[in-house]
């Protein structure tokens, strides 16, 4: 994308990082602010000039990342390995269910190791799926301050103020969007003035599906996002993209529950466009929000000393492979999520240009990558270290490209923890730059869909094939004895070799 810097920043390191993390740290004067701004199943492709202008212009001077990918294409395993800087094997939440309840640790998370170090922290918006089931209006572990969301909706939804049950109704002004972005505004000028750094985790909600106010093409239900009100009509007539995944016309290389679906009807189509214009109706809130924070970081002369972030928990399927919509699918569209990153305008940054990275990034890298700006330790007390399975990708903010970030393989992982689903229930496979494999181990079988063993597998050569049309799993392609060879070696993995201790016996360093 024209106009992405990629900039060069110097990091003072220091030598007081625990050695059993290896992550090498900022000195504490120069800790920056920082902002992450997190949406909620917004594919990469929803990160266009022409729907996210203001978020682009506010990133110009920042990089975009081209290939970042979420571990697992759900929200609460995507936000859980966000947090802890884990594969969801070691975080232990696979899925939305049960979500939080399985998280590992609940105390020992990014928010805490932030707080540890000196951080004022801040959470607005959407948490972990599952955490007000479990824990109600309470505030999670680490927070400073706390603004979130407690049911699913972007009309008459609930907040916890800090531990406090706050109501909100069907007004304008009451649309979820505008309040969070309104909370994000006020707490950066109530932050920004005090000595200590902050942490600010602005969570929207948009574009996931929620239940409106019972108007419009999208308020009616609440298997749609919902727009601003101001933004009803926006996209009314948004044309669904129906590029050569969509509706598939020959799956007989795919997995047998994809096999198992038909092509759609004309009904079907009108129905994911419904809900394709619904979602992107609901980002130009979220647009303006972006715009909002990088104001408010200037008008308290902070946004020098900031790194703002952008990104999605996973993305989201609109007809590609003959899946109406969803996601939790091992596919390009769940699977790659937008991510920009600006870092601060000060002395020790310089910047020279370039267009967008390429390198293989994910989720579980964000919290690596935090700790080093922050002089931070994914510690909360002696011997409480999370074992991080991501790495900092501070050094591709530098302009310099590590050997790791052009020959690496991601997990991609997803149990549903259901008797039966209608989609593949357990799998795990390798994302590169170039591939990847999938090995499904539960697939949905019969009438009842009820889950049952599999041994099905599909590989895609994403540099040939990025529509991943052409499944050359089991056709003697040479790729798939070296990835399934791999896969079964780094499964498990944990910890990252050079910078953490051997792992334990059986278990193999991540990548």
């Amino acid at each position: 994308m024209v106009g992405i810097r990629v900039l060069t920043a110097f990091v003072t390191i220091s030598m007081s990082t625990a050695a059993a993390t290896g992550v090498a740290a900022a000195a504490p004067h120069e800790r920056p602010n920082i902002v992450l701004i997190q949406t909620d199943d917004e594919p990469a492709s929803m990160l266009d000039p022409a729907v996210m202008p203001l978020t682009l212009d506010a990133f110009s001077d920042g990089v975009r990342f081209d290939n970042y990918i979420v571990t697992t294409s759900q929200c609460c395993p995507s936000r859980a390995t966000l947090l802890t800087g884990q594969y969801p094997h070691n975080s232990g939440v696979t899925s939305n269910i049960p979500g939080y309840p399985a998280l590992r640790e609940k105390a020992n998370t990014l928010a805490t190791w932030l707080q540890k170090a000196g951080y004022n922290t801040a959470h607005i918006g959407k948490y972990m799926n599952g955490y007000e089931s479990s824990k109600g209006s309470a505030v999670a572990p680490g927070w400073s301050e706390w603004r979130t969301m407690l049911r699913g909706a972007y009309f008459g939804y609930s907040l916890s103020h800090n531990g406090r049950f706050v109501r909100y109704g069907t007004a304008d002004d009451d649309y979820l969007t505008r309040v969070l972005n309104g909370f994000a505004v006020d707490l950066i000028r109530n932050l920004a003035p005090r000595k200590k750094p902050f942490y600010l985790q602005l969570d929207e909600f948009a574009p996931h599906v929620g239940a409106g106010r019972g108007s419009g093409d999208c308020g009616q239900t609440a298997i749609s996002a919902v727009p601003d009100p101001r933004d009803e009509a926006r996209y009314a007539g948004a044309a669904l993209p129906t590029g050569p995944a969509y509706n598939e016309d020959d799956v007989s290389d795919k997995p047998s529950y994809i096999q198992a679906r038909r092509q759609f009807v004309p009904a079907q189509f009108d129905e994911i466009t419904r809900q394709y214009r619904c979602a992107l109706g609901s980002i130009p809130a979220v647009d303006r929000g972006v715009a909002r924070v990088f104001a408010a970081l200037r008008a308290t002369s902070s946004l020098r000393n900031t790194v703002v972030i952008f990104t999605s928990d996973n993305g989201y399927q609109y007809g590609e492979h003959r899946v109406p919509v969803g996601k939790g699918l091992p596919y390009e569209e769940s699977l790659r999520v937008p991510l920009l990153v600006r870092m601060p305008h000060r002395p020790i940054y310089a910047a020279t240009r370039s267009t967008s990275l390429n390198a293989t990034v994910a989720n579980l890298d964000i919290a690596p990558t935090l700790l080093q700006l922050a002089g931070a330790e994914p510690c909360i007390g002696p011997d409480r270290c999370r074992r991080l399975d991501g790495r900092s990708f501070v050094r591709l903010l530098k302009d310099r490209h590590p050997a790791w970030a052009s020959n690496r393989a991601i997990v991609a992982s997803f149990d549903i923890n259901l008797p039966s689903y209608g989609f593949s229930c357990r799998y795990d496979g390798l994302r590169t730059a170039t591939s990847i494999y999938i090995e499904h181990q539960l697939l949905p079988s019969g009438a009842s869909r009820t889950c049952t063993p599999s041994t099905e597998t599909e590989l895609y050569d994403l540099s040939a094939d990025p529509f991943e049309l052409a499944n050359v799993s089991n056709t003697g392609d040479p790729r798939q004895a070296s990835m399934a060879a791999l896969l079964a070696s780094i499964r498990d993995c944990s910890g990252i070799k050079g910078r953490d201790a051997p792992p334990p016996s059986g278990v193999a360093y991540c990548r």
